[in-house]
């Protein structure tokens, strides 16, 4: 195995940079090309990328989405938690 193929399979670990701050990715070599990027930080960031900056970008993407769906999901239940507490209420009369 020459040194370049060697480099090509080699795991990476690059900062990505979102609008919701900086996330640590692990860049793994596909079996035939490109890069299974995940997040370990962020739970359910997985895509893939033909090259790094490719994956950059696509890990960018997931990371963005993921954090949305979570920041929309727990709105949610705030809100149906605050629903249902104001339903229980006694209503006063003044």
């Amino acid at each position: 195995m020459t040194k370049q193929e060697k480099k090509k399979k080699e795991i990476k670990e690059i900062f990505v940079k979102t609008k919701y701050g900086t996330h640590l990715c692990r860049f793994v070599p596909d079996e035939k090309r490109g890069f299974i990027i995940t997040a370990p930080g962020i739970q359910g960031v997985v895509t893939w990328g033909k090259d790094v900056k490719h994956g950059e970008k696509m890990a960018k993407e997931a990371i963005e989405c993921v954090i949305e769906c979570l920041v929309e999901r727990d709105f949610l239940k705030l809100t149906q938690k605050a629903n249902s507490f104001l339903k229980k209420r006694e209503p006063v009369f003044v």
